[in-house]
């Protein structure tokens, strides 16, 4: 007779030699610049930035440990 321990055991390398083959067969779409900024798939909402006009720099307002809102800018 055939302990539970070693069942468990057989079921667990089956589905681990099984796991890769199905995943396999899926195709996740390709990953591009417009896909990473131009959509809202990746979207944050860690840190809102804004570059200023001439591209140098950048502006992002963050809370404080007190509760206040700084505004940090941060420049190439």
């Amino acid at each position: 007779m055939v302990s539970t321990a070693v069942r468990r055991l057989i079921a667990a390398c089956a589905v681990f030699q099984i796991a890769p083959l199905a995943a396999q067969g899926i195709h996740a779409p390709p990953l591009t610049v417009h896909a990473i900024w131009g959509s809202p798939e990746f979207v944050s909402d860690l840190v809102d930035i804004a570059w200023t006009s001439d591209g140098k720099a950048y502006t992002a307002i963050e809370e404080n440990a007190s509760g206040n809102t700084d505004l940090y800018a941060w420049t190439r």
